[in-house]
């Protein structure tokens, strides 16, 4: 009787040891393990995804000529998607190089086919104002063609050590344009720059626009050099080394008033080259200096570019800018006095 209790026992063991190691472990879900460099493979094709982008390229220019409506949200989340699946790490193979490539070329196609095209045989205002036009456009698209590349825009610096995308727009525009146009633009300018010192009346928000474009882009070209050589400015280097009298130095187009300011400016700079003034003292005076009515400053920033006075350019205009963020062309021409129309 003891004999059969145990036998039963034991079975009853054995019974539970095959449920716990076969029946359980057959019913228990599976698991998929994934290591650590396990890579995903795209879900689109190169080929799939260049169309896609293609067709969202001209879809935009077609937008910014008005003979197509917007993107709608879908659209816009479709291309960003694109360019993400294309350039992300773990995507197998990435296409961020051919990406990159593929928005430069979009850039420089664009200037050569529409921006080039329209500044050629213009010259002086005419030729300004179709630039600052053209410009502001190509500024939208920019924004536009960044927003959906934007994905690719982390990687470029830390990949290959690229200029960011906006950056690469903006080179790509003032290497085209400068190319082809680098004279023409830069006599414009001065000529206009000469009729405002003149005292022609020339509209505020025009000159404001080509100042800030020629700060941004044509300063380049002209100023080889920072102030601390040569006093900072080529027409006063030129003409202070002929003779220390200020009175013949050949600056007929500027009113005595903006040229004992521009004097006075690099005077006390090259002072502070010296030590005499400590930052806070430089800091301290230069915003007692620029303490003056906007149209005072508006033509302390014409006769600046005038003069090529760098550092007072960029300290001009950076005023200039924070007074006129945000205003519509009317409250400019309000701010700066009556339009001069």
């Amino acid at each position: 009787m003891l004999f059969e209790f145990n036998f039963v026992l034991f079975n009853i063991f054995l019974f539970n040891l095959y449920y716990l190691f076969y029946v359980r472990k057959a019913k228990a879900p599976t698991r998929k393990t994934r290591t650590p460099t396990t890579r995903r493979k795209n879900v689109i094709t190169f080929e799939e995804g260049l169309k896609t982008l293609q067709e969202g390229i001209v879809k935009l220019f077609n937008i910014l000529e008005g003979s197509e409506p917007n993107f709608t949200y879908e659209e816009h989340i479709r291309l960003y998607k694109t360019v993400f699946n294309l350039c992300s790490p773990n995507a197998l193979p990435s296409y961020d190089q051919e990406l990159y490539n593929l928005y430069k070329e979009t850039c420089e196609d664009y200037i050569k086919s529409k921006v080039l095209p329209s500044l050629q045989e213009k010259q002086d205002e005419t030729l300004l104002r179709v630039l600052l036009e053209r410009w502001s456009t190509y500024k939208i698209i920019t924004k536009r063609l960044t927003s959906f590349f934007s994905p690719l825009d982390r990687y470029l610096h830390l990949k290959y050590g690229l200029p960011n995308l906006e950056e690469t727009s903006f080179l790509s525009f003032y290497n085209l344009v400068y190319e082809e146009m680098n004279q023409e633009i830069i006599h414009a300018i001065f000529t206009m720059i000469d009729r405002k010192l003149a005292g022609e009346k020339v509209e505020h928000t025009f000159v404001i626009n080509t100042l800030d474009f020629y700060l941004k882009f044509v300063r380049k070209i002209v100023l080889e050099s920072d102030y601390a050589a040569t006093l900072m400015s080529e027409t006063l280097a030129e003409t202070i080394s002929v003779d220390d009298d200020v009175d013949i130095i050949a600056v007929d187009k500027m009113n005595s008033e903006m040229l004992e300011m521009v004097f006075e400016y690099c005077k006390i700079v090259m002072h502070n080259n010296n030590g005499l003034m400590t930052d806070f003292e430089l800091k301290d005076w230069i915003a007692q200096f620029l303490d003056v009515d906007p149209k005072t400053l508006l033509d302390l920033l014409t006769s600046a570019c005038y003069m090529k006075v760098d550092s007072l350019m960029k300290l001009t205009w950076s005023k200039i800018d924070g007074i006129i963020n945000g205003k519509t062309p009317e409250e400019i021409s309000e701010i700066f006095g009556a339009a001069d129309i």
